[in-house]
């Protein structure tokens, strides 16, 4: 009976939505906690957004975007906070009326790939919800919710889509062809414009996460918080895609910049795109993933000099380490040297990527065997001796006929389970019976 109300009343919903975002745009959220626990910010299909709701969630989306929690950013973000709610409310009444849900397990999991999307260590996310003073509820809401539309569509839709032969064929060819050629790994953030009255404030917010990005705030993280295309889940990673393939928006700007670069807002036809550009790499062609990067553990062996140390010194302490350390192998042993003879800094220094440490370190442990130690060398601290402990080198994994296939398959299926989801969602939103309160109250 209510769905086949909404879809009576779904005609209406355009204009009393248009209406009501208007009014939203000049808001701001009442301060007392009453309000905000009374207060209703819209109703979808018979359930309601607190206004309690919706401060939580701004409380938390500044909080991982790195924002001023001020009433000026509060009014700016408030519109687009609240459009993600009422798609969450879409979705989890959607997932319950299918009969499914999300065990500890997938919970689990899910926090994990937010930690890992945006930045954090494991298990790192409840102590940035203590530290901000966040809704820890806010936040499994929101984790929930990912995961319940994750299984919906794929139960949903993955059975009915078939993936031909000729199809995997066709595609396996193309990688086979571009082997070699310039690919891009691209992030993006899509903010819509559903209507004209939204873009002028949807700009302004696309300038703002821009800002906010050049400042250092994770770029990941704000796309899990506030991009609506299906890569935000992703942290609004497109993966690695050949170089002038990604979507007509975002070729010619993709192709102006540089790794390591941000674009500004680009206009289309359905809404703002933001785009950073992480990487470009030869592309592997019908190859598995690279790689990874070479790592070592490194310990380190120091001595003290004082501040502007006389040459005689210098040369005097750096012959003293190498005289102690020239027969030292093992970081058993090193470590026996460092408690007895070296200074305080002496120590496991941890694990590295080799490529991202100075190129100062770089030159010591390059080409040292396992267990062996570097040259001495000067710093400003003193003198340090290194000794690589371990290193890592990834193996290059060749992948089989039978894993191309496999992998192509996957990829091509997943691409039309993003795009049943996006017309899926389309459908429920004009299924439902919307209302926004905010600024009524």
């Amino acid at each position: 009976m209510l769905r086949t109300l909404n879809l009576a009343i779904a005609k209406l919903k355009t204009l009393v939505v248009g209406t009501c975002v208007l009014a939203m745009s000049n808001f701001l959220p009442p301060a007392s906690h009453a309000q905000q626990e009374l207060g209703i910010a819209a109703v979808v299909n018979e359930e309601m957004i607190s206004m309690y709701d919706l401060n939580s969630r701004l409380d938390a989306v500044i909080a991982f975007a790195g924002f001023s929690n001020t009433s000026e950013t509060r009014r700016k973000l408030i519109s687009q906070v609240l459009r993600s709610l009422i798609d969450e409310r879409i979705k989890s009444q959607e997932a319950k009326r299918l009969d499914i849900s999300v065990g500890p397990g997938k919970m689990k999991s899910e926090k994990a790939s937010f930690e890992r999307q945006s930045g954090m260590k494991p298990g790192q996310l409840k102590a940035f919800i203590k530290q901000h003073e966040l809704q820890e509820s806010t936040v499994d809401d929101q984790l929930e919710v990912r995961s319940l539309w994750s299984q919906l569509v794929n139960s949903y839709f993955s059975r009915g889509i078939l993936i031909t032969d000729d199809e995997v064929n066709e595609t396996l060819e193309k990688l086979k062809s571009n082997k070699g050629k310039p690919e891009d790994l691209v992030l993006e953030i899509f903010l819509p414009v559903n209507q004209p009255t939204e873009e002028q404030d949807v700009t302004r917010l696309a300038q703002r996460l821009i800002q906010q990005i050049k400042k250092g705030a994770n770029f990941s993280a704000i796309a899990q918080n506030f991009s609506k295309s299906s890569s935000a889940s992703n942290g609004g990673s497109l993966g690695w895609t050949l170089r002038g393939q990604q979507s007509a928006d975002l070729n010619a700007i993709v192709q102006t910049l540089r790794p390591g670069q941000l674009s500004g807002p680009i206009r289309t036809q359905d809404g703002i795109y933001i785009v950073f550009l992480q990487a470009t790499r030869a592309s592997r062609g019908l190859d598995g993933p690279p790689p990874g990067p070479e790592k070592v553990r490194l310990y380190q062996f120091h001595l003290t000099l004082p501040v502007n140390p006389a040459p005689e010194l210098v040369s005097q302490r750096i012959n003293l380490v190498r005289a102690e350390t020239k027969n030292v192998r093992g970081c058993v042993n090193m470590d026996k040297l460092a408690k007895t003879k070296g200074s305080p800094l002496s120590g496991e220094l941890g694990i590295f990527e080799i490529s991202k440490i100075s190129k100062q370190m770089q030159s010591l442990v390059k080409n040292v065997p396992v267990g062996q130690v570097s040259s001495p060398q000067q710093i400003p601290e003193g003198v340090i001796v290194l000794m690589v402990c371990d290193r890592i080198v990834p193996k290059v994994i060749k992948r089989s006929p039978k894993e191309q296939r496999r992998a192509v398959r996957g990829q091509l299926i997943s691409e039309r389970l993003n795009l049943a989801a996006k017309r899926y969602l389309r459908d429920l939103r004009r299924a439902s019976f919307i209302e926004i309160r905010l600024g009524k109250q």
